[in-house]
Formats: C-alpha cells, sequence, structure tokens
C-alpha cells in the first residue's frame, strides 16, 4: 500500500481505506494493491461486494504546476475504485463526465466485453455488488437493481471471464501493465469482498442489510463469521 492510510471513520464506524486521489505513473501513489489469489481466476462466474464513499470534491488530480488535462497527472475522466490489468480483467469506476458508477468486464473472447452504469451520489456511504453468473451481468446499488446485461455471446453461448491470471486486484487506481497506475480514486473504501460464484439477488439484500446496520453501529454477519 502507498499514499494511501487504514483510519477509522466515525461514519462506516469501523477502520477504512482513505484514498487522496493522488499520483501519477511510476510513483508512490494513492492506492492499495492486493496480492494475486489465482483460485478465482479459473472459474467462469464472478461476484464483488464492496462498500464506499466517494469524496463529495473529487476531481481529476494534477500534479503541481500542471494544468487541468495536462497528461501528466495521468487522471483522465475516471477515477478507478478497482481494477485489475486491462487485458483481461474487470473495473469498478466513477465517470466524472456522466456522474454514473461504471462497471466493466472483459469476455473470454477477444475485443469483447459487457459493461454497465447507474448514476450515485458523493459523499455518502455506499454498498455495491455487481454478479456474474455466465448469463446475467447486474450491478446493485444500495440494496437495488440498477443495471442489468446479458452476459452472453452472439452465439447465444454462455459468456466466460477473461482474467490475467498472474494480476493482482488494485484498490484506488487503474492498472496498466504491472508497474503503471493512473485514473486515481479520491474517497474512503470499507471493504471489498470477492466471490468465485454469482451470488444471488437474496443474498445481496441480506448483505445490504448488514451493511445499514453497521452504520448504525451493530455488527454485521459477514463480520462475525
Amino acid at each position: 500500500m502507498t499514499g494511501a492510510t487504514v483510519t477509522y471513520d466515525p461514519i462506516f464506524k469501523k477502520d477504512v481505506l482513505v484514498l487522496t486521489g493522488e499520483g501519477h505513473r511510476g510513483a508512490p501513489s494513492s492506492e492499495a494493491r492486493v496480492s494475486v489469489n489465482s483460485s478465482i481466476f479459473n472459474v467462469q462466474q464472478l461476484s464483488i461486494e464492496t462498500a464506499f464513499s466517494i469524496d463529495s470534491d473529487i476531481h481529476p488530480w494534477t500534479l503541481p504546476g500542471s494544468t487541468k488535462g495536462d497528461k501528466v497527472h495521468d487522471n483522465g475522466i475516471e477515477a478507478y475504485i478497482l481494477s485489475t490489468y486491462e487485458n483481461g480483467g474487470y473495473a469498478l469506476y466513477y465517470n466524472y463526465t456522466d456522474k454514473k458508477l461504471h462497471f466493466s468486464m472483459y469476455g473470454a473472447k477477444a475485443d469483447d466485453y459487457e459493461g454497465l452504469a447507474a448514476p450515485i451520489s458523493l459523499g455518502v456511504p455506499h454498498h455495491v455488488a455487481i454478479t456474474f453468473d455466465q448469463n446475467q451481468l447486474k450491478m446493485f446499488l444500495d440494496g437495488q437493481l440498477v443495471a442489468t446485461e446479458t452476459a452472453r455471446y452472439t452465439d447465444d453461448s454462455p459468456m466466460g471471464l477473461l482474467m490475467n491470471p498472474t494480476m493482482d486486484l488494485f484498490i484506488g487506481a487503474d492498472s496498466e501493465g504491472f508497474q503503471d497506475r493512473y485514473n486515481f480514486f479520491k474517497g474512503k473504501v470499507s471493504y471489498v469482498n470477492i466471490f468465485d460464484r454469482g451470488i444471488s439477488d437474496a443474498e445481496v439484500a441480506i448483505d445490504y442489510q448488514n451493511f445499514v446496520a453497521s452504520l448504525n453501529g451493530i455488527t454485521p454477519v459477514f463480520d462475525q463469521q
């Protein structure tokens, strides 16, 4: 972890990862890197659950002396919350232009990917779940299904998930190769859970209820296991 801190947050009522949104390619930046777990890369189903808040003053960060739009600051129109290597994998990010949360997933066939998007508010905690079961790709925001896409190829065969089995997970930045990071995220991340299956709508609803309970100081079920 570089340029990021773990600090108790009175809103989440727990320690969270605080990301400043600062950084540039080839230098220590605000991000966290989770070592690869190869066991989750050889499956064709995936679910991601995470809780975070996007700072209300989030904006493309620039290096001192640079100007808005100057490529030296390595921040475009997106701020990445989660990402794996672009040649396979997935990404969860906020887009400055359309003010939406986006999720993109690479299919197992070349140049094929699916994407979802939904409006999201800034400055408040959110629970987000992404589920993929080879048939439907879904996005849940605060317990509600907000976007879905049929994840099948044009020949109607189930879509496989293309993953780079040697790539780590990055929190707070987009990854381009093993050393370059850019499109940094400014906000707080409470937790990230990754499953090797497509969790059900009912499971998402229960996990969201647990998240709301945790904001009220009640220890959620997933922390008691």
